[in-house]
């Protein structure tokens, strides 16, 4: 009976295992939005029949729950495609396929929140901040820390690059922005959301290539003030021109990239 009821709550464990709460002040929504840019076809879809490139996008938003408690609803960190992935990759190196598919993520629910689906007080402006991932990554896996910093006051997007290419990300994050600053794309979406994105104050960070795509994405938009690169080494144009903007990358550099990030 003690064997049983051990390997229940080991199950039962394994079934549902909560990412630890944000560590910011505000509540977080969740939102996804599949986008299309049908003035670019698709150079990298192997079936060659995509006429336009289709992204997709999470939207991490700030929730002031001061005065009102947020409700709280539950959602798979990754879905079952992109578990298994890198549940696959887990394998590699002796760890369970099913290894991701317990976490959960807990956020705050707009549709009880924001009742007949219309927030009441848009006042509040938060900034915007968007993600990259790493190569060939997956916008999923770095969902925790996309929430952590939204709980701070931000509006954070997290992107996937669909077929994932280095001459295609610029392009997509710059239409991306444009979508964010697009109003008949805003207003539906985030109907329900207390507030409102401010698109002037516009940052962008990325991990691995995905820092290479900030950098790069700085240097082409005047709309992007600032940016954060994790771990990924520069490339022209941003090596040989510079970037008059501020930019952090968060690697040793060697002499001969030093001095040349920012001018």
């Amino acid at each position: 009976m003690r064997f049983i009821t051990s390997l229940c709550l080991l199950l039962s464990v394994c079934r549902a295992i909560l990412v630890p709460g944000p560590t910011g002040p505000y509540a977080v929504a969740l939102k996804e939005q599949p986008l299309t840019d049908t003035s670019r076809p698709d150079p990298f879809d192997p079936t060659g029949k995509s006429k336009s490139r289709r992204l997709l996008v999470s939207l991490y938003l700030p929730v002031d729950a001061s005065r009102r408690l947020c409700p709280a609803v539950k959602v798979p960190y990754m879905t079952p495609p992109v578990a298994a992935s890198y549940g696959h990759q887990a394998t590699q190196v002796g760890l369970p396929d099913t290894l991701y598919y317990p976490f959960e993520m807990e956020f705050c629910d707009l549709e009880k929140f924001s009742p007949c689906g219309q927030a009441s007080n848009k006042k509040n402006e938060y900034p915007l901040v968007i993600f990259d991932p790493g190569f060939g990554e997956s916008r999923l896996i770095y969902g925790a820390m996309a929430r952590s910093l939204a709980s701070h006051g931000y509006v954070v997007v997290t992107v996937d690059h669909p077929f994932d290419a280095p001459a295609v990300r610029t392009d997509d994050i710059i239409f991306i922005i444009n979508q964010l600053t697009n109003s008949t794309i805003t207003n539906p979406l985030l109907a329900d959301f207390p507030g409102t994105i401010n698109t002037s104050h516009l940052a962008i960070w990325g991990h691995s290539f995905g820092g290479c795509t900030a950098a790069s994405v700085l240097h082409a938009d005047n709309r992007v003030l600032g940016g954060l690169d994790l771990d990924c080494m520069l490339i022209n144009p941003v090596l040989s021109t510079g970037i008059s903007k501020p930019f952090i990358p968060r690697r040793p550099q060697g002499p001969q990239h030093r001095g040349s990030v920012m001018k």
